[in-house]
């Protein structure tokens, strides 16, 4: 099998750190870029070196996909993974995280570990722990919503490429953005970081919304083979049977589905049978279906990575598949921004989106696409953009407004000012809460409260 320019590249390049004696390398790559197919052939390399190689993954899916890509440069591979047939005298295993820490270890000097951002959970863990050769890790997404980093697994990085390159040079399709409702999650709590499942689903799971996805599905992307991603089993079931109501195929997935019928939903969906596949927790990481062109997403999402990892199952080429459209019914774009936004993967863990990146975001007034804020016309229906007068002051009717330090203060600036406020308070003599108060005069808000933490 050839490598694309850039996944020769990314093999070099953890070839040349490993070389340097750095034993544990991230391989990092959009979703669709090809890590499987990058993992392979490193596996090859090593093969034919006579080293043994072990492949961890935690879905069926996974490892089925590893298998295939396996076979496909033929090479010979056991699995390890339920009841599969053992060929453990193989030198190179594929296993299931959950079926390989209920048994014995295989001997291997180079491990593989796909979707390395799940490397902090237990069972991750404890088997990485066992090997002391060479570890190399595979994600699109190296960053968790608990901000945890890879530096504890990982000492050095590889970034394969970003997903506008891929676009650029044609092995990824864009993905156009229609945003036609966002939902008021302000009052769903939090748990462990993201939405409480079972409030989202209460939210997301409403006859209007419903009846309004299937509506943008009619009028954006009918005819194309779509995956939407739900909040629950219910509110997928609801969809798909929307769906057919309005005599589109469709059908849903999730978990509990029993692996022989699982693999007749899918199969009917990869010839186009089935039009719209609805799934819960199911076909976010490991699911590779070139031919879907249409991304839809019901359930908001606090996860970056889970919205990027959405999004990329549309972004595959095939025939002549120009576009994806993502209709984000969840208003996660304006979470976390644009698909074809850059990020800066690291070990260190994932900064926090700065909020007032949501303003990077514009959406068309026409067609409710979603473009950068530089943008100068719509990238969906070329519609121009109404232009954007910023006001250098805040005004009021009738009058001029003051220009405030709310408007222009950055957090230092801010604590450097409370600071100041502080000795006037004790120099002068004035009653405690003088500084605090002259503090919320001018930006709005209780110093204990802001994000600067002065206080």
């Amino acid at each position: 099998m050839e490598l694309r320019p850039y996944q020769l590249a990314a093999v070099d390049q953890a070839r040349a750190l490993t070389m340097r004696g750095v034993r544990r390398v991230c391989i990092v790559a959009p979703t669709g870029a090809g890590k499987s197919v990058i993992a392979a052939h490193i596996a090859a390399s090593a093969a034919a070196k006579r080293n043994r190689v072990l492949f961890l993954a935690h879905r069926l899916e996974l490892i089925e996909q590893l298998s295939d890509k396996l076979d496909a440069v033929g090479l010979d591979h056991g699995v390890i993974q339920g009841d599969h047939p053992r060929r453990n005298d193989l030198p190179i295993q594929v296993a299931s995280v959950a079926t390989l820490i209920r048994r014995k270890l295989p001997p291997a000097d180079v491990v593989m570990v796909d979707e390395c951002h799940r490397a902090p959970s237990e069972s991750f863990r404890r088997i990485l722990k066992a090997y002391a050769g060479t570890i190399l890790g595979f994600t699109a997404t190296p960053y968790r919503l608990d901000g945890r980093g890879l530096a504890e697994f990982f000492d050095g990085c590889v970034n394969v490429a970003h997903v506008d390159e891929l676009i650029a040079a044609g092995w990824l399709v864009p993905p156009i953005v229609i945003a036609p409702e966002e939902p008021d999650v302000s009052m769903v709590r939090r748990v462990a970081g993201d939405f409480d499942p079972s409030q989202l689903a209460d939210l997301m799971n409403r006859p209007v919304l419903i009846g309004n996805a299937v509506e943008t599905w009619m009028k954006r992307a009918q005819g194309r083979t779509s995956v939407y991603f739900a909040t629950s089993i219910e509110h997928s079931l609801n969809v798909v049977a929307a769906f057919r109501e309005a005599g589109i195929p469709a059908e849903h997935i999730d978990g509990t589905t029993p692996l022989p019928e699982r693999a007749a939903i899918l199969s009917r969906a990869a010839s186009g049978e089935t039009i719209v596949l609805c799934n819960v927790g199911i076909l976010g990481e490991g699911w590779d279906l070139p031919r879907v062109s249409c991304v839809g997403q019901l359930r908001p999402t606090q996860s970056r990575a889970l919205y990027r990892q959405m999004v990329g199952r549309g972004l595959r080429t095939w025939g002549g598949k120009r576009d994806c459209i993502v209709l984000d019914h969840a208003g996660n774009v304006y979470r976390h921004g644009l698909p074809t936004e850059r990020d800066e993967p690291g070990l260190s863990g994932a900064k926090r989106r700065d909020a007032s990146r949501a303003l990077s975001v514009r959406q068309c007034p026409l067609c409710y696409a979603c473009a950068p804020g530089t943008a100068f016309v719509c990238p969906a229906c070329a519609q121009p953009f109404p232009v954007r007068h910023r006001p250098l002051i805040a005004t009021k009717a009738g009058e001029l407004g003051e220009v405030t330090w709310k408007e222009r203060a950055t957090p230092d600036r801010r604590a450097e000012l409370f600071e100041k406020w502080g000795r006037i308070e004790r120099e002068r003599g004035y009653k405690p809460g003088y500084a605090r108060a002259i503090y919320k005069s001018t930006f709005g808000v209780w110093p204990d409260a802001d994000t600067c933490q002065v206080g």
